[in-house]
């Protein structure tokens, strides 16, 4: 549909480099969907592995103050400690 077109656009549309490195960080932790990932892995994978771990913590930081990703405890259903790990918030979709 066009609304799914509108947003595929603005989704890939960047104004700096910053908000595309921002974009492409949310668009993978989306991919990970509910099972998350964890900053270990970003750190060691594409595209999270491009950037420097500073630079890479302040775009979390900054995705986690504008509600479109959350870090905390995912249940594994292993016995032991959870893993904690960032994920995305699910997009509300429009009628």
């Amino acid at each position: 549909s066009i609304d799914q077109t509108v947003r595929a656009l603005k989704e890939r549309i960047s104004g700096s480099k910053y908000e595309a490195e921002t974009k492409e960080i949310l668009s993978a932790i989306r991919s990970a969907e509910a099972r998350g990932i964890t900053l270990p892995k970003m750190l060691k994978t594409p595209p999270f592995s491009k950037l420097r771990e500073r630079k890479l913590k302040d775009i979390l930081k900054v995705l986690q103050i504008s509600d479109l990703v959350t870090f905390g405890p995912v249940l594994t259903g292993r016995p032991g400690r959870p893993r904690e790990a960032y994920i995305a918030v699910k997009e509300e979709t429009s009628p």
